[in-house]
């Protein structure tokens, strides 16, 4: 009945704003290919670029599939020859591209894209990789395979007052739990580990108004909906409807965000639902010299206890433009309830158990100030401190289970942090492009964790102090082009808790922590112009051979190479 009496009050107000907008002929759509590192799980995107951070025209997220609190850190990047797009990615939308290399990692990437009577554009985007990695022990050879396949059907239809776009994807994924301890020496045969297949299927819908005109009060609209499923009988739903109001009133904007979002999850042993209506309005007013922004970020959620929580964060920005282009200043304050979700902590820990139950996690606060701009027309660089306050941030413990597989388990405290970032970027004649990327993180302020009572937290579980990626990319003529780039993760503390031996056995209640080390990785690419529509190209990832963990028990790949060619049409 609640749920029922959510959705009709959102319809109401949604249906009732009126839908105009004026013609928009200049679309411009560019498409960049990216190619994941393939390994035994998806790795972290650490993806060099420069991006301002303070979004002073904030423009409403309609995806429903959420992005995860950063919790923990894969220490594998994006490949070097894929920091900077190579020339003929900017040129052309249409590619076939072929690879294989050693851990036997076969690659196929299709993308096609056709546009009918200048009012349809229709998109075809399909992908497979796998890998079947090495790995050594009491001389013998273990070959966990990791595979991955997406499909994504994509159309954008242009009216002459609005534009809407739909979208219809699929992805699989599969990687065996192999997680055992080197210490020990003691591993359960290869043919008996369990192996987790997540799949996702995901259906998405936009409606744009394209009226630019500040006087008219626009609506924008949005449905999006996914479902995932594994092996081990694991479901999640999640449905949002979403809907943008924006009206100019006098010197400022009036902007009215609202989203209802349901999920329902279940497995074998039990079957939770959450609600959550979230309403954000602010106003926003622009100078010449100066943004800013005011508003509220609100939540309203039913939760699995079946009782409705609130909350309620401030909207706090600022930015203001000291020396033109050279000098920005910003600072905020602002917070948000973050809804944890299967598919959020999946993609970003593989390895996760998908039997329990997540809750929210609260960023209380997030106070931040920054400088950005140029130091000159080449050379580009941002400066930026914050501080956070988490109610129920959540970490992770490992655990084995009666499966004689390792996995994670959600593990909740409050926590206070500190976050310095740091990115410079330069450029040099479009032949020559260098970067640097450099975080800083600091937890402190632990609580008791939530599930045990009694004991302490003194790090945050798989997150590094520092992480940093230095990159570059050189075209040494119209052929011929390197590309290279450097990660470097500080050591990150793990925890254990043991109620199983590795052989499923029973045993005492055993806390460990342990160290994973730090993380040196260097990856190197060459691609070479066969002619205007053929390139070549070859990847060496891990040029130093590190062999470190994943997580613990999760040990990376090693050196990897990759051969292949791309078609451009």
């Amino acid at each position: 009945m609640r749920i029922g009496f959510a959705f009709s009050v959102f319809l109401l107000l949604s249906l009732g704003w009126n839908i105009s907008s004026l013609a928009q002929d200049d679309i411009v759509n560019i498409t960049r290919t990216y190619e994941p590192t393939i390994s035994e799980a998806r790795k972290l995107d650490f993806r060099p670029t420069i991006q301002d951070t303070l979004q002073v025209q904030p423009s409403f997220d309609y995806r429903i599939v959420p992005v995860q609190l950063r919790m923990s850190f894969r220490p594998e990047p994006i490949r070097a020859a894929k920091l900077i797009p190579s020339r003929e990615e900017y040129r052309y939308g249409n590619f076939i591209r072929l690879g294989f290399g050693t851990n036997i990692s076969p690659l196929v990437d299709v993308r096609l894209f056709h546009t009918y009577k200048r009012s349809w554009k229709l998109g075809l985007e399909a992908k497979h990789e796998s890998a079947f990695p090495k790995f050594s022990l009491n001389d013998q050879d273990y070959y966990p395979h990791f595979n991955r396949s997406e499909l994504k059907l994509s159309g954008i239809r242009f009216h002459h007052r609005n534009q809407i776009r739909t979208e219809i994807g699929f992805v699989s994924e599969g990687a065996p739990f192999y997680g055992f301890d080197f210490d020990s020496g003691i591993i359960p045969a290869f043919d008996s580990l369990s192996n987790r297949q997540v799949s996702v299927l995901n259906a998405a819908a936009q409606f744009k108004s394209l009226n630019l005109s500040r006087n008219y009060f626009k609506v924008d609209y949005a449905f999006d909906y996914y479902f995932l499923f594994d092996n081990a009988e694991t479901r999640e739903h999640g449905v949002s409807l979403g809907a943008m109001a924006t009206k100019g009133l006098r010197s400022y904007d009036l902007n009215l965000p609202l989203k209802l979002e349901l999920f329902h999850w279940t497995n074998p042993d039990s079957t939770r639902t959450n609600v959550n209506i979230r309403f954000n309005p602010f106003i926003s007013k622009e100078k010449d010299e100066w943004k800013a922004i005011l508003g509220l970020n609100s939540a309203t959620k039913l939760d699995a206890n079946d009782e409705w929580r609130f909350f309620i964060y401030p909207n706090l920005q600022f930015e203001f433009a000291l020396a033109e282009e050279y000098l920005h200043s910003y600072f905020g304050f602002t917070g948000e309830m973050k809804d944890n979700f299967f598919f959020s902590t999946y993609s970003d820990n593989p390895f996760v158990s998908g039997s329990y139950w997540l809750k929210p996690t609260e960023i209380r606060k997030n106070i931040f100030v920054g400088v950005r701009g140029l130091i000159t027309s080449q050379l580009k660089y941002h400066v930026k401190a914050s501080y956070l306050e988490y109610r129920d941030l959540m970490l992770y413990r490992g655990e084995w289970n009666t499966m004689n597989t390792y996995q994670f388990q959600p593990l909740y405290t409050n926590a206070d942090r500190f976050n310095g970032l740091l990115e410079v970027s330069y450029s040099f004649k479009n032949d020559l492009q260098v970067g640097l990327v450099l975080n800083y993180d600091q937890y402190f302020s632990f609580s008791q964790p939530q599930e045990f009572p009694g004991s302490t937290i003194e790090s945050a579980f798989f997150i590094p102090n520092w992480n940093g990626n230095l990159f570059a990319r050189y075209d040494y003529n119209q052929y011929l082009s390197f590309s290279t780039d450097f990660t470097f993760l500080s050591n990150r503390t793990a925890l254990n808790l043991s109620t199983y031996d590795p052989l499923g056995m029973p045993i005492l209640p055993i806390f460990m922590e342990e160290n994973l080390g730090e993380v040196y990785q260097w990856n190197l690419g060459v691609d070479y112009k066969y002619n205007s529509k053929v390139t070549a190209f070859l990847k060496l990832e891990n040029l130093l051979g590190q062999k470190y963990w994943i997580y613990d028990n999760y040990p990376s790949q090693g050196f990897r190479a990759r051969i292949g060619v791309s078609y451009f049409f």
